[in-house]
């Protein structure tokens, strides 16, 4: 009997320092590999899981997508004028990456297009997306 309790504690130890090796990975991992970062929220989302590696890589996506839109924004200043215009009375967190992009490019050109409105300090559109 004593033998059977040492192995299966041996037997769980094992199991909990295994379990423990492996180290999640970091957001800026996640942001950068795309197709591991879909294949990871997906199993996370269908799982349930909330381990750090999961908020990771759901971290990785944000951020991936939110660096996607801004660039997107920043090269298209109709698109860009139009979106700052719909935003108005209206925020989402698609707003906060056209403000930012607004901000990065100076503001003249799409306030210009969208009617005059003024893009908000990039201190506090960050702010918004934490």
């Amino acid at each position: 009997m004593k033998y059977a309790a040492a192995m299966y504690a041996t037997a769980m130890m094992a199991i909990l320092v295994l379990a423990g090796c492996s180290k999640p990975k970091d957001v800026a991992y996640y942001k950068s590999h795309s197709a591991e970062r879909a294949k990871r929220v997906e199993a996370c989302e269908s799982s349930g899981d909330a381990s750090d590696d999961c908020r990771n890589a759901k971290q990785g996506e944000t951020e991936a997508y939110d660096d996607a839109a801004v660039a997107y924004y920043k090269t298209h200043p109709a698109a860009l004028a139009k979106r700052i215009d719909e935003c108005a009375g209206n925020p989402s967190h698609d707003c906060s990456n056209a403000k930012l992009a607004q901000s990065a490019v100076g503001g003249n050109q799409a306030e210009s297009e969208a009617g005059g409105k003024q893009a908000q300090p990039i201190s506090s559109v960050t702010s918004a997306r934490k």
